[in-house]
């Protein structure tokens, strides 16, 4: 079997005709835009069974901030627009125990004696919140945002604070005390650690600082980013830190419009995530976030960077595991050095907005939009599934052969597909397939269709669980003809030297990877000055991107037949000797086969006339010239066949070129007439040379003798 799948892969490679394609989801990039339920997706690009999801909370808010835990387990929820939280218990209970007048709150921390402190905002005010319910306004702070709250081990209260930024140490019996105030505008983050020892992350720019209890501080790192929102400490080892790289604030403010680079042609996930001016109507977007690991000498290490998604939570859980909340589709990554993330599991909200840790090896998680509290863990999930990405074949395709890869037991997996001729699945879809059950491969069952989406479901058969990677599907198009566009005949004398082909000159595997013919148009190649040769170019596509072919044909316009110009050309240009054709007035036509992609038989062709276009390769002609000897003046007429007159001079016994105008004063026609006045003494006689010149540049000479009265 495994020889079988070695075999497919080497058939998947990216082929180069229009013949059998595959499909492949072999990486995590592959894999990482499908739809998860219950399934990890590792840095590998391995899919398996993920830690189980419980949903504790349906909030009825649309947002959550903050989330922490009392020593008895009650989790505690800060929510917005409406500035409310509620208590979680452990049996399950949801209860709101505080309804602040301002809409957010981003900050709340739990004392060991089970006091809830909760700090709404804007406003800058903290409340001590007691078990039983009631709460006091332990002290308003001189700043709009509170960003966050902790303790020390003696129990101490800090507030991280914004516009104005400081760090705060507040009791409930003094005044508050300002222990650091930064030159940044916010201080957007912070963690305590051991011995009185607070991080705090800033925005504008993304600081990070150690500030100690008794006010000294010290920045410990120069992110590269507008603001470190999101922090997380490995006790003893390093401090791991999100930061936003720039909102789309800012880039408004800088004339830019905040989209990220590889994502240009999908919309930017709108991030929950406060900017440094956050509104209660909501946050503007965000461009991208990277996570770092900073040590406590200030060595940083990215981890982490996404141009698309940002990081809006991080925790560290018992095992030293870094996790992360994803601001698209719910999902929680684990961020190691020198990997991927991994997709630990999707929750079902839009954005992860706090991450808890919990001592037994769960995780508690918080959405928003809507906002949902969930309990990840420490369990695994008995079933679950992934849905791909869908398939797009371009044009409507017949499909070959799935295959992928299986660890386990392979009754513990199953795959399916259906297919369909809108972007999205919808009820015109075909249904789900029978179950797919031999890996080496087996023929899909779904119906003939642009679009294609597969589906693995994995189960657990006690401590053993399927692991899926390497999905391949192989697919055929329907062949559909190519399209002829934009023929382009360049004006008489120019010619370009055709391209060379690398493969005429013994490059044997190059020839025989790739069928001849062309699957984009070539740039017009080195040109010079050549008389008479004329040069076609066209543009061309192909529905199925195959290799084509071409032939040009010509006719006078108004004849019924076409001649042959050149055949199975794989050049988009031609250049040609056009004084092999007679002169007049003619149309091209260029004809594409697809031929080297596909087999004998099923070849198709597309076509395309060029504008009328003139071949003129005579010069114009001189008319026998009448000499007025009494009037003392030439009367000549010039005409040109196909071409206007360009230029007319005369010379007298070969001297100097003398240019005419014609009797009507423009040089407008193809045909004209001349006027030469010449003063000749009485019998001197002299040669009268004509020189006329045609649009084209064909030239043509009359001569005559004149002689004085």
């Amino acid at each position: 079997m495994r020889r079988l799948w070695y075999a497919a892969l080497l058939f998947s490679l990216p082929v180069q005709a229009a013949t059998t394609r595959f499909a492949e989801f072999n990486t995590f990039a592959s894999l990482e835009k499908g739809r998860l339920v219950g399934v990890t997706l590792t840095a590998r690009g391995e899919l398996t069974l993920a830690p189980a999801v419980h949903k504790l909370a349906e909030l009825g808010e649309p947002l959550v901030w903050s989330l922490v835990a009392d020593a008895r387990g009650n989790l505690y929820v800060g929510t917005g627009n409406e500035g409310k939280i509620f208590r979680i218990g452990r049996d399950g209970t949801t209860a709101q125990v505080f309804d602040a007048e301002e809409p957010e709150v981003y900050a709340l921390a739990v004392a060991p004696d089970g006091t809830l402190y909760v700090a709404p905002s804007p406003g800058g005010k903290i409340f001590a919140v007691s078990p039983a319910g009631e709460a006091v306004l332990v002290a308003t702070l001189p700043c709009s945002y509170v960003w966050s709250l902790a303790l020390d081990a003696g129990g101490a209260l800090y507030a991280a604070t914004g516009e104005k930024a400081g760090l705060y140490r507040v009791a409930r019996t003094a005044a508050p005390e300002l222990v650091f105030a930064p030159t940044q505008i916010h201080l957007r983050s912070m963690v305590a650690a051991s011995g009185g020892t607070f991080f705090t992350g800033s925005s504008k720019s993304g600081y990070l600082y150690r500030v100690t209890g008794d006010g000294k501080a010290f920045t410990l790192y120069d992110a590269a980013v507008e603001e470190l929102h999101a922090l997380a400490l490995a006790p003893g080892a390093a401090v791991y830190a999100a930061g936003l790289l720039e909102s789309g604030q800012r880039a408004e403010q800088q004339g830019e419009q905040a989209v990220p680079a590889d994502e240009e042609r999908e919309e930017v996930q709108e991030v929950v995530l406060p900017p440094a001016r956050i509104t209660p109507s909501g946050a503007p977007r965000a461009t991208g976030a990277v996570v770092y690991a900073i040590d406590l000498e200030g060595n940083a290490t990215e981890l982490w960077r996404s141009q698309r998604e940002c990081v809006l939570a991080l925790a560290v859980t018992g095992s030293g595991e870094v996790v992360a909340g994803s601001s698209e589709k719910g999902k929680l990554l684990v961020i190691r050095r020198g990997e991927e993330a991994t997709v630990l599991t999707t929750v079902d909200g839009e954005q992860v907005t706090a991450i808890l840790p919990d001592p037994g090896n769960a995780l508690y998680v918080a959405t928003s939009h809507p906002g949902r509290v969930f309990r990840v863990g420490p369990e695994q999930e008995q079933v679950g599934t992934y849905e791909s990405e869908v398939i797009d074949a371009k044009v409507v395709a017949q499909w070959g052969q799935v295959r992928w890869k299986a660890v386990g037991e392979p009754s513990l997996m199953r795959l399916y597909t259906r297919s369909g001729n809108t972007k999205e699945p919808d009820g015109t879809w075909s249904p789900w397939s029978r179950p797919y059950l031999h890996a080496e491969g087996e023929q899909v069952e779904s119906p003939p269709a642009r679009f294609l989406q597969w589906k693995a479901e994995l189960r657990r058969g006690g401590s053993e669980a399927a692991t899926v990677s390497r999905v391949s599907i192989a697919y055929r198009q329907k062949n559909l003809p190519p399209e002829v566009s934009g023929i382009t005949v360049l004006p008489p004398g120019e010619y370009y030297a055709p391209p060379r082909d690398g493969r005429d000159e013994g490059q044997q595997g190059e020839a025989d990877r790739t069928p001849r013919g062309l699957r984009m148009p070539r740039q017009l190649g080195k040109s010079e000055p050549r008389a008479g040769w004329r040069t076609a170019s066209w543009r061309f596509s192909d529905p199925n991107d195959d290799y084509l072919l071409f032939s040009l044909s010509y006719r006078r316009v108004g004849a019924k037949s076409w001649r042959r110009l050149v055949t199975d050309l794989d050049n988009s240009y031609y250049s040609w000797d056009s004084r092999l054709i007679p002169d007049g007035e003619y149309e091209l036509q260029v004809e594409a086969s697809d031929a080297p992609s596909n087999a004998e038989g099923e070849a198709l062709k597309g076509s395309r006339l060029s504008e009328p276009f003139v071949v003129d390769n005579t010069g114009p002609q001189v008319a026998p010239s009448r000499w007025d000897k009494r009037a003392g003046k030439a009367v000549v007429e010039v005409r040109d066949q196909w071409s206007v007159l360009q230029r007319v001079e005369c010379a007298l016994d070969a001297g100097t070129w003398m240019v005419l105008q014609p009797r009507d004063g423009v040089l407008d026609a193809r045909q004209e007439v001349f006027e030469v006045q010449l003063k000749l003494a009485p019998g001197e006689e002299k040669e009268l040379v004509i020189r006329a010149v045609d649009a084209v540049g064909n030239v043509g000479f009359g001569y005559m003798t004149v002689r004085g009265e």
